[in-house]
């Protein structure tokens, strides 16, 4: 897992680059307060540059969707690619995330 947080004002965006799988689930849960930084109202996850993910990154997806929740910050997802944007239609997540 590689990524990049950018905050500006009340948005912070989490760029995610090359892979999410499970071998990421350990880094990624303990990066969660890293990805909602104080002040966050708004977390956009780019998965522009994400080129693989499996069943464990969308579990870890909902993991963040639920950390963010807790903290009144609404998450959104932002240009899957293609192989990612067909594994989200698949697991139905257009009725999870924006």
């Amino acid at each position: 897992m590689q990524y990049q947080v950018s905050a500006s004002g009340d948005e912070t965006t989490l760029f995610l680059r090359h892979h999410l799988a499970f071998a990421d689930r350990r880094a990624f849960l303990e990066a969660i307060p890293e990805f909602l930084p104080a002040g966050t109202r708004r977390l956009v996850v780019d998965l522009r540059n994400l080129r693989f993910l499996d069943s464990a990154g969308l579990g870890m997806f909902l993991s963040l969707k639920d950390a963010a929740e807790k903290q009144g910050v609404a998450m959104v997802l932002r240009e899957p690619v293609a192989g990612v944007k067909t594994l989200l239609k698949l697991a139905q997540f257009e009725n999870v995330f924006s």
